[in-house]
């Protein structure tokens, strides 16, 4: 219903005068109807501006989607999507847990004390609380200058 919807909006090439596409060479943009997603080139300026993936990859995309690609372009695009999601996964799973459970006593007495943190911290805006006053920071940093 979506890709139904998109693939029967029709763009000339006056719709491209907008911002976004003036980092783009003028070659990708002459002499040609476009018949474009809308939800693409969204999604597309919202990676370029959040710098989500690479500027290679998504310049990539979004010229395959000007080339009446649209099913394509979105299929490349959730896959580059998807591997930066797993690079994230593979990130969690592998470098962070393992560090987590080297040393579970360590991890415990740290979960503790992130644990009194938020309790104190979660008054802050209410009692205007000074942050050098809070017991549990002194107790988190003489807990951290043991391990150095």
């Amino acid at each position: 219903m979506i890709i139904f919807i998109i693939q029967n909006l029709n763009f000339n090439q006056k719709a491209l005068n907008f911002s976004f596409f003036n980092q783009f060479p003028s070659f990708y943009f002459t002499n040609f109807q476009l018949k474009k997603s809308t939800t693409l080139l969204f999604l597309i300026n919202f990676m370029a501006s959040k710098q989500i993936i690479h500027h290679f990859y998504y310049r990539i995309i979004f010229t395959l989607a000007f080339y009446n690609l649209n099913q394509l372009g979105l299929f490349i695009l959730y896959f580059f999507i998807h591997i930066f999601i797993f690079i994230v996964i593979i990130m969690v799973f592998i470098i962070i847990l393992p560090i987590i459970y080297i040393n579970l006593n360590f991890q415990i007495k740290a979960i503790k004390i992130i644990l009194e943190m938020t309790k104190e911290f979660s008054y802050f805006n209410y009692l205007n609380y000074n942050l050098y006053n809070c017991s549990t920071l002194r107790k988190f940093n003489t807990f951290i200058n043991t391990f150095k």
